[in-house]
């Protein structure tokens, strides 16, 4: 079959003019559906450090819960957050306070919980929720204000994380918190690697809690968090649980 010159011009044409226009608009359409979920009425959105402070300062009826335990609250936390501890019992009864047509601002310490939470809100029927991408981790590590922090200890400094990571074998650094879950479960990993690798790989455990001056220098956002360290250079980081192979396949 002969194809003329025009046909294939005007067929280019609008094959050229979809890609530029249509492919452009569903790329934006799932980014959008990636960060902004719904259930029945209700809207949830995902929003980083920066725009959650824009969009609560905006918002007069805006109501801030922090999900997070007492202890990690009286740390520091938002300035007018209510604390409301996901892993309370009565959790969901605490609810019952709130306003479910009002903005409901949500966080924790890296976004887990938070994620928890807000679906929780999302099943009770409330309307318009904001979490917090990152959680507490990400709005400290932007130097967004924080109320009521406790002055405690600072932990590990810059030169004493060096000092423990500049050998001349492997380090394997694990980034946890005593109330992460995850974390437990990788902790047995970690220390059968430690044990079986021990002529060879030096294993540090940090807790962020305790060392938010490190935590905030290396950018940890969310635990559990491993870095491998070869005389002292970042060769591999992994965030979230992993298996024990994939982790001693960069000890080699």
């Amino acid at each position: 079959m002969f194809l003329s010159p025009k046909f294939l011009i005007v067929s280019l044409t609008k094959y050229f003019t979809m890609k530029t226009y249509i492919l452009p608009f569903l790329s934006f359409l799932i980014l959008a559906i990636s960060s902004c979920s719904t259930s029945g009425d209700g809207k949830l959105s995902t929003i980083s450090p920066k725009e959650f402070l824009k969009k609560l300062s905006s918002t007069p009826e805006a109501q801030l819960i922090d999900v997070r335990t007492q202890e990690e609250f009286q740390g520091g936390a938002l300035e007018n957050a209510r604390n409301i501890d996901w892993n309370s019992s009565d959790f969901r009864n605490q609810l019952a306070d709130l306003d479910k047509n009002a903005p409901v601002f949500v966080y924790c310490l890296s976004g887990g919980r938070s994620a928890e939470a807000s679906q929780a809100l999302l099943e009770k029927g409330f309307k318009e929720i904001y979490e917090l991408d990152g959680g507490f981790m990400a709005w400290t590590n932007e130097g967004l204000p924080v109320a009521n922090a406790v002055q405690k200890s600072s932990g590990l400094t810059e030169a004493d994380f060096k000092k423990l990571v500049t050998t001349d074998g492997y380090v394997l650094v694990d980034f946890s918190a005593e109330w992460c879950g995850p974390c437990k479960k990788l902790a047995p990993i970690v220390s059968e690697i430690e044990q079986e690798y021990k002529s060879k790989v030096k294993v540090v455990r940090i807790d962020v809690d305790e060392n938010p001056e490190i935590s905030q220098l290396l950018n940890v956002n969310s635990i559990p968090l491993l870095h491998v360290y070869n005389k002292g250079k970042l060769v591999w980081e992994n965030v979230g649980l992993t298996e024990k192979s994939v982790i001693t396949e960069h000890l080699k």
